[in-house]
């Protein structure tokens, strides 16, 4: 391994998942795990490895068939709007400036960002994954340049559609909300809500994503390379959690912002839990891919 220190996969997926769902330095991991600080990262890098290699392709997948006809289903079960099979929603992950044209990464609101674009589906699963354009690039641009922009009738069989706020195109299966001038019938109010009682599963599915992966929330990497693998990881693992059936924290979270001294230590107790949760999880994944 290039000098890393001989620990067992657990430990490794351990570091990892305590490198993706906090925002210490290295530092601060290596001391906790009692290892270097170049083994926090070779650990990280390893299983960061296995993950997009191995797994990703296991656990983002555009649904079947069948599937689009049991998330049409379960979508219109919300409020009746028909033949939906996804949600699609960019979101910017901060990271430092980069080596590299960083003024291309700075976004509207003024920060350096990767631009993340997704679709999901009813239960905030990914379903499509785009992660590497510069945060000052427009959704919009980063749709019409993947393959997605020329494929997506075919993926939603000629029939289904994906849901997007008005930041999007309107296409025969992207659907958008009506603009509001001012003038919108009933018909077209009507439509709008409904459309935006749908759309909000990918609104989740983000906030969900960077809940759990607190690293996403402020990603000081310089490399756009590594903060790119980072991203799809997450993703990955975000799928893993929510197909085993794990529970749903980010609202939770999110809640305190400054906690007190006492409710910090629940929350650092609670999310050591789900840690070792993950840990089993991810556990017998990874296992299955070293046998």
């Amino acid at each position: 391994m290039g000098g890393l220190e001989p620990i067992i996969i657990e430990e490794q997926l351990y570091i990892t998942l305590w490198y993706l769902g906090e925002n210490d330095t290295i530092q601060k991991i290596a001391d906790r795990f009692g290892v270097g600080e170049a083994t926090v990262t070779q650990c990280r890098n390893k299983i960061l490895k296995i993950v997009l290699k191995n797994l990703k392709k296991k656990f983002v997948v555009w649904p079947t068939h069948e599937e689009m006809l049991e998330e049409e289903n379960l979508f219109a079960a919300r409020n009746g709007f028909p033949d939906i099979v996804g949600a699609l929603d960019g979101t910017r992950i901060p990271i430092s400036k980069p080596r590299d044209h960083p003024q291309t990464y700075v976004n509207r609101k003024g920060f350096h960002s990767i631009q993340l674009q997704a679709i999901c589906r009813h239960d905030m699963r990914f379903s499509h994954l785009y992660v590497g354009y510069p945060g000052s690039v427009h959704d919009a641009r980063v749709l019409r340049n993947l393959y997605l922009w020329d494929v997506g009738l075919q993926r939603c069989n000629m029939q289904h559609h994906v849901l997007a706020d008005g930041a999007y195109p309107l296409r025969r299966w992207l659907l958008t909300p009506f603009r509001n001038n001012g003038h919108l019938t009933l018909r077209e109010k009507k439509y709008n809500k409904y459309h935006s009682s749908i759309r909000v599963a990918i609104e989740r599915a983000f906030g969900n994503l960077k809940g759990r992966f607190r690293r996403l929330l402020n990603l000081q990497t310089h490399s756009v390379k590594t903060a790119c693998k980072v991203i799809m990881a997450c993703c990955v693992l975000h799928n893993i959690y929510i197909i085993q059936g794990d529970v749903d924290l980010a609202d939770f979270l999110d809640d305190y912002e400054e906690p007190d001294e006492i409710l910090h230590n629940h929350l650092i107790q609670e999310r050591v839990y789900l840690k070792e949760i993950e840990l089993q999880m991810l556990s017998c994944e990874i296992t299955k891919v070293l046998v």
